[in-house]
């Protein structure tokens, strides 16, 4: 049974709720499917939410497949996650399962920003 703490120093999580727009949709998984090198190497993991409905969406895969959505099975993980973001359209959770940073909407470049001035991204860099 998967928990937050599974996700503990091995990657940073967003959790972030899914356009209801399918037009933006189709923009924000062509934006991650692009970076989803870049993305890798900043061991980021993402969470969807729809309504009640979680997903999770792994670009963790083998080469030339594009990302998929799973529907989170563990209620404590997406409980979790939930509690995480409150009221909060996105929030960043650090590699040490803290939350670094809440967004008021999905920008991936101010996520990738934020992640590049943190400590132990530039330790990771050395």
């Amino acid at each position: 049974m998967r928990q937050l703490s599974d996700f503990q120093w091995k990657h940073r999580v967003v959790a972030s709720e899914w356009p209801a727009d399918k037009q933006a949709q189709r923009e924000l998984l062509q934006l991650l499917t692009r970076l989803s090198e870049d993305l890798k190497e900043r061991k980021l993991y993402f969470f969807f939410f729809s309504g009640e409905l979680g997903y999770e969406l792994s670009l963790y895969l083998k080469e030339n497949q594009p990302p998929s959505f799973e529907p989170i099975l563990n209620k404590k993980l997406e409980e979790a996650l939930h509690n995480q973001r409150k009221q909060h359209h996105t929030v960043l959770i650090g590699l040490d399962g803290g939350r670094k940073q809440v967004y008021d909407s999905f920008n991936l470049e101010a996520i990738v920003a934020d992640i590049e001035r943190m400590p132990m991204r530039r330790a990771e860099l050395k």
